[in-house]
């Protein structure tokens, strides 16, 4: 390393407290898991495995997996692959499960992400007199792209991802470079690491072919070691894929074909724009003709070809399988093109550079004007159905049946509020989106199950559901069931007692006790049988129709 890892340290340890600075200022740590509708099934998937690891170790999987469930229906491992909440878990092992660690880990990915991203700037600019300042400007700039700070501020993979597609990424620029067994192994296994995370992953089978073209190095694409690490990634991956293809594209919101690829060549070119920013992106693009122009004699240059080649190769990815539009996605080809970006931003000043003149700052400064325009503020973090969690949690009469009458978000913001404080299970929670209506994983397709408000009274009464709690504001009262729940609570004040409500004005999120009475063992077992999923991993039922 040509860069000191004194500044290298100092420059994590800044980014970190800054993003740690961000989740406080936003009220993260306190606030429900809704930011985002994905965080809390990330959020519940670590807490199961965890709880496996410290109550259950080696016994079944699947059957404490499906009783799990039962209790807190947001486990997604299926429609995401597991690599990530590992490693969640693993620190949940250590610190407990809470919001705030979960974050912490939040914080230390962006602050990994940003140093690593300096540090291959660093690389490309060392010639430069402000190597160091274009360094820390990149990194600043990478904290700063479109929603980079916004998915730090939730429990998310995307940010993760982008640590280890750039891992990737200079693994197999250093295998191209010195054509060493050992690279290519590494190559293969942080392509699989971020295969494991997230499937838009796959889009780094493109990145060999893609480098090569660029590179004019044909020929390594039919080294054995090259057909090493493509073989080590299809066995690694190969089993997860076959078992869960079906549920995770059961999530998928358009089909193959060429109207989706037009549509997201459109939304996405909009997205790289705006999340990447006008500068870095046309820095990018000169860099990137130069590379297809000139051969790489030095290392760095390789680095920057694989940038270019992963960048491309991602992009085209995302542009054919149609998971989903969002801009989101494209944070993971961000580093990347911060990273090849400074390759021309760093001779954007003509002729040598002295050291005592102010143009050496243009190429930092250029950045920061960059960070500036893409910058996008985080949300402040409601805690509005969490404080209720801990109202039910509170209550002596302990009826473990809970129905969360909200939005997906607010369902899972709920679900992971419970997952937090009850290890032992105490409590079912019973998503009213599973029960009183009919939906995908996704939420997009939607059909209320029953006409007749009876009928939903029958099903409460007949499941000996507890509390029930409504959310009142606009995402959540879209939905017709829950407008029928608000209904039978206001025409019932004798049945529907309000206990607490939580929020603005006159309490966005209310909490109702149907009863006081806890239903025998048997009940419970009868309610827990319906309960079950009809398809655990990934699905979006929750018990029997």
């Amino acid at each position: 390393m040509r860069t000191g890892p004194a500044a290298l340290c100092l420059f994590f340890c800044v980014t970190c407290a800054l993003v740690l600075g961000m989740q406080a200022w936003c009220g993260a740590w306190t606030g429900d898991l809704s930011r985002t509708g994905d965080e809390a099934a990330h959020f519940v998937s670590a807490a199961m495995i965890r709880d496996y690891l410290v109550q259950a170790p080696g016994s079944n999987p699947m059957i404490f997996a499906t009783d799990y469930y039962v209790h807190f229906p947001r486990v997604a491992i299926g429609h995401w692959p597991p690599f990530f909440h590992v490693i969640q878990a693993a620190v949940f092992i250590v610190t407990g499960v809470s919001t705030a660690s979960a974050l912490v880990v939040q914080a230390l990915i962006a602050a990994a992400a940003a140093t690593l991203t300096a540090w291959c700037v660093r690389e490309q600019v060392r010639s430069h007199p402000a190597a160091y300042l274009i360094a820390a400007a990149a990194g600043l700039a990478l904290l700063a792209t479109g929603r980079f700070l916004p998915l730090a501020n939730a429990v998310m993979l995307d940010n993760f991802l982008s640590v280890l597609v750039l891992l990737a990424t200079l693994a197999w620029a250093r295998y191209a470079w010195t054509r060493q067994t050992a690279w290519a192994i590494a190559f293969a296994l942080c392509a699989s690491a971020a295969i494991y995370t997230k499937g838009n992953a796959l889009g780094l089978a493109l990145l060999p072919p893609l480098h090569a073209l660029l590179t004019g190095r044909i020929a390594l694409l039919f080294q054995w070691r090259s057909w090493l690490a493509a073989g080590l990634v299809l066995v690694m991956i190969a089993p997860w894929y076959y078992v869960s293809y079906g549920i995770s594209s059961s999530g998928f919101l358009y089909h193959w074909g060429l109207d989706f690829t037009l549509l997201a060549l459109s939304d996405y070119g909009r997205g790289i724009f705006l999340n990447i920013g006008a500068i870095v992106l046309a820095a990018f693009v000169v860099s990137a003709i130069r590379i297809a122009r000139h051969r790489t004699d030095h290392f760095v240059d390789e680095v920057a070809a694989a940038c270019v080649a992963a960048f491309v190769g991602l992009f085209v990815f995302h542009v054919i399988v149609p998971v989903a539009i969002d801009p989101r996605y494209l944070i993971i080809i961000a580093p990347l093109a911060i990273i090849v970006a400074s390759r021309s931003l760093r001779t954007v000043a003509a002729g040598p550079v002295p050291k005592q003149s102010g143009a050496m700052l243009i190429a930092p400064a250029l950045l920061l004007v960059n960070a500036g325009l893409t910058f996008t503020m985080p949300f402040q973090s409601p805690a509005v159905l969490t404080p209720l969690m801990h109202r039910i949690v509170a209550d002596p009469s302990r009826n473990p049946f809970v129905m969360i009458a909200s939005s997906s978000n607010g369902e899972g913001a709920m679900i992971a509020a419970f997952a937090a404080v009850d290890p032992a299970r105490a409590h079912y929670v019973i998503r009213a989106s599973a029960i009183l209506a009919e939906t995908n994983f996704s939420g997009s397709r939607y059909q209320q199950r029953y006409d007749n408000p009876d009928d939903i009274m029958a099903w409460i009464r007949d499941n000996h559901i507890g509390w029930v709690v409504i959310d009142t504001r606009a995402d959540s009262q879209v939905m017709g069931h829950n407008q029928q729940l608000l209904r039978l609570a206001a025409a019932d004040p004798a049945r529907w007692v309000l206990v607490a409500s939580s929020g603005p004005e006159d309490g966005a999120a209310r909490l109702f006790r149907l009863t006081d009475k806890a239903p025998s063992a048997a009940e419970v077992a009868e309610v827990v049988r319906q309960l079950k999923p009809t398809r655990l991993i990934g699905g979006s039922a929750q018990g029997s129709k």
